[in-house]
């Protein structure tokens, strides 16, 4: 049986180029996996296209088998140069956190689209 997870913020505001997003990967539901992690990615979308332009990972948060009603800490900082997340009719830029157990066969995902926005220069 697969895992159930969530992705909570600890602060769920927009986010700038540089800053730190903390949250919690929590397991609903218990089930078989290798391991666990969290990616944060910048991903372009159309309604026929879809591109992961840049990945940011936590590295493993756990390994083996996730047990139920458990919480995993997460921090991943949005990269210095970080372009702003942006929508159109035509498509969009976003910026999507994702929740992975890694597991035999298909992997479950937890994803949260954050906002990134770039700060004006002064």
């Amino acid at each position: 049986m697969s895992p159930q997870l969530r992705l909570q913020l600890h602060d769920a505001h927009g986010y700038a180029p540089g800053e730190t997003i903390k949250g919690n990967v929590l397991v609903e539901e218990g089930g078989r996996s290798r391991s666990l992690r969290v990616e944060l990615r910048y991903t372009e979308r159309t309604k026929d296209y879809s591109s992961v332009a840049a990945t940011v990972t936590s590295g493993p948060l756990h390994e083996g088998d996730l047990t139920g009603a458990t919480s995993f800490e997460f921090e991943l900082a949005v990269p210095e140069d970080a372009l702003p997340s942006y929508s159109t009719e035509h498509g969009e830029l976003d910026w999507e956190l994702d929740a992975i157990s890694d597991e035999l066969g298909l992997d479950t995902h937890e994803k949260q689209v954050v906002e990134v926005a770039v700060k004006p220069r002064t």
